[in-house]
């Protein structure tokens, strides 16, 4: 299910009947995904009032335009309200992702490509569905693996050119699309996370780079591939 919002808020006049659809809608989608439905929200410019404290921003993917506003109330009321001057870009869609509340910001013309990956990463095969209750193959036996000693594990483990979970991404998987944020207030670049599919044949080619502080998926990422 995808959700494209674009809201200037709900009008005060409304009153409870208006405050009482913010519970119903997250109601309906709390539904959705206990029946297992994906939902997808697309934010637009502007995204303010009831959208955001509700349906715009309940999905499992969350999805901005760039410089696209979102909020409840505006930053000018928020400004007069606590008497302080907002931090710079507060409430664009960049704000937002820099601070985990929003998985990526892409253009409107990489839209369509990045969702129809989404929906195909979402979407489950036959040969998934077996796949998924048939029981796990034997793992082959390796040999042991050398001991070392203990100032060479803590030396490899601080060696800046080890291969990263992205490293490793790029060879277990066809496909990748990373999505950042904890909806909380942060992204930590120590924690990835995403879509993957995967055949039984490894995909071998170069990583696509290591996780760094104030990298995005929407940047890295080629979503016309």
């Amino acid at each position: 299910m995808l959700i494209v919002s674009a809201s200037g808020g709900a009008r005060m006049q409304e009153g409870a009947i208006s405050l009482m659809q913010l519970a119903k809608t997250s109601q309906e989608l709390e539904r959705l995904r206990e029946a297992g439905v994906m939902v997808l929200n697309l934010n637009t410019d502007p995204t303010y009032g009831g959208a955001t404290a509700s349906f715009s921003m309940l999905g499992d993917i969350v999805v901005a335009e760039p410089g696209a506003r979102i909020g409840f109330a505006g930053p000018g009321v928020i400004r007069q309200t606590i008497r302080q001057e907002l931090p710079e870009g507060f409430q664009t869609a960049e704000f937002l992702r820099d601070h985990g509340l929003i998985d990526m910001v892409v253009p409107r013309e990489g839209l369509r490509p990045l969702l129809a990956r989404i929906l195909k990463l979402h979407a489950r095969s036959p040969e998934r569905a077996a796949a998924a209750v048939a029981p796990p193959p034997e793992p082959p036996l390796q040999p042991a693996a050398p001991v070392r000693a203990a100032r060479d594990v803590v030396a490899l483990a601080r060696d800046t050119g080890r291969p990263t979970t992205l490293d490793y991404c790029a060879h277990l998987f066809d496909d990748f699309v990373e999505l950042p944020g904890d909806r909380l207030g942060n992204d930590d670049p120590a924690t990835v996370g995403g879509l993957a599919s995967r055949r039984r044949r490894q995909r071998r080619g170069p990583g696509p780079g290591r996780r760094q502080p104030g990298s995005h998926a929407g940047e890295r990422l080629s979503v016309g591939d």
